[in-house]
C-alpha cells in the first residue's frame, strides 16, 4: 500500500518534537511547517494549500495563487 503524504504544521519551538515531525514528513514525501503562536494567518494559507494539494496533486498546488505564499512554497520543495 503506497504512503500518504502527510503533512505536519508544528506550533512553538520544541527541537525534538520538529526533528519527529520533519522525518515523518520527508519519509512520506509530505511537509513540514514551524510557526509560531501568532501565526494563524499562516496556517489558515497552510490548510488551504493542503486542500488544494489534496484536490490536485503538486501541480495544482504549483498553479495556485497560494503558492506565491513563503510557507506554502516549503510545500513544495
Amino acid at each position: 500500500m503506497p504512503l500518504s503524504p502527510v503533512f505536519v504544521f508544528q506550533e512553538g519551538k520544541n527541537p525534538k518534537v520538529g526533528s519527529i515531525f520533519s522525518q515523518l514528513a520527508t519519509l512520506s514525501g509530505g511537509a513540514y511547517c514551524q510557526f509560531d503562536q501568532g501565526s494563524a494567518r499562516q496556517l489558515g494559507q497552510l490548510l488551504a494549500a493542503v486542500a488544494v494539494y489534496a484536490a490536485g496533486g503538486k501541480p495544482a498546488l504549483e498553479s495556485n495563487l497560494l503558492s506565491k505564499d513563503a510557507s506554502v512554497r516549503r510545500l513544495l520543495q
